[in-house]
């Protein structure tokens, strides 16, 4: 995707703090409802193609 590196890297900083905090809440579900949810690598490509999707939508 063609971006400036200063907004690259806000990109990538914001996608791994979206699948930290997901990772953090899914804990907290399973603590207070013992239901799992399962946070993978596919999640955070998934991700990482929602974005990339998202993004060339609003750039055409």
């Amino acid at each position: 995707i063609e971006m400036t590196d200063t907004a690259r890297e806000g990109c990538i900083s914001m996608c791994k703090s979206f699948h930290t905090s997901t990772i953090n809440l899914s804990a907290r579900f399973l603590s207070e409802l013992q239901r799992y949810n399962y946070v993978t690598p596919t999640s955070y490509l998934e991700l990482i193609s929602m974005f990339k999707h998202l993004l060339q939508g609003k750039r055409t």
